[in-house]
């Protein structure tokens, strides 16, 4: 999830931001979006000053009334205005401390009117729509919905893994706890965490965890990194690391050479946090090595990506960072850090998986973006699923995009077993009123970077936040299971909420039904 300052406090900052620039009644001047010379002046001030921090914000990435509402208002102190409510922020105060933000403003009071002008003249008064979107057809060719028999007084599903064996984990942030689920979809046993789990990664027989603190966003040191232990059933293990920013994931490998595994965390955090790996050392503790100085990792894959015969970190960052960014490792514990691709602070960024999507024998990224934060903000067309697929020449390129507003996650299988990889993603920030069935969409591949796309009836019975792809029954095919956290942080329709919480359904399994052959896809239905 994403940071947020108190909206309150971040309007006091703005102040009263109005179209047609009169004063207002304490004489305080107002930007004058129809004054063509100070859209002019603000153009070349955002262009000067907004990309100190992140990629140039385009005027019409959102409609007017988010700009004044949300955006304008963050930008604001973050040039280094302040108010006395603002002063009395802990999340403002935080960023000052650490020299996140300037202590003194670094433009006039007018310059600042002056991009606010900018901004106000040339963003749209509606959310522009998504460019061709997918129809979503209804009925996922060779799958059946199952509802299992597993019940919450609140779902809140943060990580999810199907197991080897049949059944899965299942990490709940409401009890702050593991539960084991059969491949009966009955709970098999289940034990207690004390804090919610960003990821749950299989390494060898076991799991390993990183311990978020808060799934909300958060500048506590509540994170760490444990491990499950399929003893007696699944029980946690003492962290391995603890006292950590908000950390969203953990994986493992060796990265110097030295015959132990070494861990790479993720430490998201809120406004504060790092990307570090941490060398396993011969007494078993951990030396930190940071990577990445700053918040907003959300989570990391191992894997020689520059064909150099050594392992590299390929690491996906949110916050106003958003950018896919490549470790090249040297096989002895150093790293030249590379950008595979970084977008402006809107894009939303949420996971990233490889595959080889284009059969070169090189890994592909497949990125979905689609966070739309905590607070109430239109969905945005950039969102949705993209292929970044590798080059001859080295490098990645975005290959296809598949709109889908709010996309959160998306796995990659060969789920029809036709010889080439689909896509199955879900939306934790859909626009259920006018487009319900973006909660959960099936893009099969049809070759050439072309898809078609569907989804089940039951597709919004859950807010899906997590997802993960397996034999979840043990019948040879690779099923898809989804985790619901219905107490979200952007509003939903009253309707869909009671009705979360009247089922208490914190899962929901679409059950692979074609057979080792394979077989013709059934044509989903356009119809309601």
């Amino acid at each position: 999830m994403r940071s947020s300052t108190p909206v309150l406090l971040i309007l006091a900052v703005l102040g009263s931001v109005l179209p047609g620039g009169a004063a207002d009644p304490s004489g305080s001047a107002l930007p004058n979006p129809e004054d063509r010379l100070a859209v002019a002046r603000g153009s070349q001030l955002a262009r000067t000053y907004c990309t100190t921090c992140h990629l140039f914000p385009e005027p019409d990435a959102v409609d007017r009334a988010t700009w004044f509402e949300q955006i304008l208002p963050r930008m604001k102190y973050r040039l280094g205005f302040s108010t006395a409510e603002l002063d009395r922020s802990a999340d403002v105060q935080t960023l000052r401390q650490h020299h996140r933000i300037p202590l003194e403003p670094v433009v006039t009071e007018a310059q600042w009117l002056d991009i606010c002008s900018y901004y106000l003249a040339n963003a749209p008064e509606k959310p522009l729509p998504q460019t061709a979107p997918l129809p979503i057809g209804l009925g996922v060719p060779g799958f059946e919905s199952a509802i299992l028999p597993i019940r919450s007084p609140q779902p809140a599903v943060t990580a999810l893994r199907i197991l080897p064996e049949g059944g899965a984990l299942m990490a709940d942030d409401f009890g702050k706890s593991l539960q084991w689920v059969g491949p009966d979809g009955r709970v098999a046993g289940g034990a207690a965490l004390g804090a919610s789990v960003g990821s749950l990664r299989p390494v060898g027989g076991s799991m390993l965890a990183s311990g978020l603190g808060s799934f909300m966003p958060t500048d506590e040191r509540g994170g760490s990194v444990f491990w499950l232990r399929p003893t007696n059933g699944w029980s946690a293990t003492p962290p391995v690391l603890s006292g950590l920013p908000r950390t969203t994931d953990a994986n493992e490998a060796d990265l110097n050479g030295d015959g132990r595994p070494d861990l790479v965390v993720s430490c998201f955090g809120n406004n504060l946090g790092r990307l570090s790996w941490w060398e396993s050392m011969a007494d078993g503790s951990h030396r930190e090595h940071e990577l990445l100085p700053i918040p907003g990792t959300l989570r990391t894959e191992i894997a020689d990506f520059d064909g150099d015969g050594r392992l590299d970190i390929a690491a996906l960052v949110a916050q106003e960072t958003e950018a896919l960014f490549l470790f090249k490792g040297d096989g002895r514990g150093g790293f030249t850090r590379s950008t595979v691709f970084q977008r402006p602070p809107y894009w939303g960024h949420s996971h990233f998986t490889v595959a080889d999507f284009n059969r070169d024998g090189r890994p592909d990224f497949l990125v979905t973006n689609g966070d739309n934060g905590e607070f109430s903000s239109p969905a945005k067309r950039v969102h949705g699923v993209r292929l970044h697929a590798s080059q001859p020449g080295g490098g990645w390129k975005e290959a296809f995009f598949l709109p889908l507003y709010g996309a959160y996650h998306s796995v990659v299988r060969d789920f029809d077993r036709d010889g080439d990889p689909d896509i199955a993603t879900i939306s934790f920030f859909p626009e259920y009123q006018k487009a319900p069935r973006g909660s959960f969409v099936f893009f099969r591949n049809e070759g050439a970077d072309r898809f078609t796309a569907s989804t089940f009836r039951e597709s919004a019975t859950g807010r899906w936040v997590s997802m993960d792809a397996g034999d979840f029954d043990r019948d040879g095919a690779e099923d898809i299971l989804l985790g619901s956290y219905i107490k979200g942080p952007t509003p939903v329709p009253t309707a869909l909420l009671d009705g979360w919480q009247k089922t208490g359904r914190p899962l929901l399994l679409l059950r692979n039904m074609t057979p080792a052959g394979g077989q013709p896809p059934v044509a989903p239905s356009k119809s309601p």
